[in-house]
C-alpha cells in the first residue's frame, strides 16, 4: 500500500519509466517462504525473505524445515526443505536450468514455454515437455527420481546416454546404490 501512495506521488515521466523497467524484468521471485532459505553470494550464506529476486547461477539452500516458491510470471519452483538448487536464466536462448544438488523441487511450467526449461540433478536430467513434476535428488549423490503429475517430462540420463518421457503418473528413477 505505501509502495503504491508513494507511486502516485512520482512526477507522471519517472512513474512511465518505473513500469517500463518493471515489465521488462524477467526474474525468479521469493513468493512464499517458510522457514529458513538461504543464498550464497560469492563469500557468505545470506538468509532471504519474502520478496527476494534470485540473481542466476546463486546457489539457494533451504534448511530441513523451510518451503520457498520462486515464481516468474505463471512458472513456478517449489523447493523443499534440506533441498539446494541454482536457477540459471539464459536470457537470450529464452532457457532455464535448474541445477539441484539435493533434495525435492517440484516445477509447474506455462504449457506454451515447455522448449525452455531443465532440471538437472545427480544422476538424470529432466527437459520439460509438459507441466508439472517433482524432481527429488538423494543428499548422498546416490540417487535421483523424477515424478510428473501432469504432462510431460523427458528424463535423460547423461551417463548411460538414454533418454525416455515420462508421462502423468509415472516416475523415471536411477540410482548408483
Amino acid at each position: 500500500m505505501n509502495f503504491l501512495i508513494k507511486t502516485l506521488l512520482l512526477p507522471a515521466f519517472m512513474l512511465g519509466m518505473l513500469v517500463t523497467t518493471s515489465t521488462q524484468a524477467e526474474e525468479w521471485v521469493a513468493d512464499k517462504l517458510r522457514g529458513g532459505v538461504f543464498v550464497f553470494d560469492g563469500t557468505q550464506w545470506q538468509q532471504i525473505f519474502r520478496g527476494y529476486t534470485v540473481d542466476s547461477s546463486c546457489a539457494i539452500q533451504t534448511k530441513p524445515d523451510a518451503l520457498v516458491v520462486f515464481t516468474h510470471g505463471k512458472e513456478s519452483i517449489k523447493v523443499g526443505g534440506d533441498t539446494r538448487i541454482r536457477i540459471n536464466d539464459r536470457g537470450g536462448e529464452l532457457k532455464t536450468v535448474v541445477e539441484q544438488d539435493f533434495g525435492e523441487i517440484t516445477v509447474d511450467v506455462d504449457k506454451k514455454n515447455v522448449q525452455h526449461f531443465a532440471v538437472k540433478a545427480p544422476l538424470l536430467t529432466a527437459v520439460v515437455k509438459g507441466t508439472k513434476f517433482t524432481v527429488k535428488a538423494d543428499k548422498s549423490g546416490l540417487g535421483t527420481e523424477v515424478k510428473v503429475r501432469r504432462g510431460r517430462v523427458e528424463v535423460q540420463d547423461p551417463q548411460m546416454g538414454l533418454k525416455v518421457d515420462v508421462k502423468e503418473g509415472q516416475k523415471a528413477a536411477r540410482s548408483t546404490g
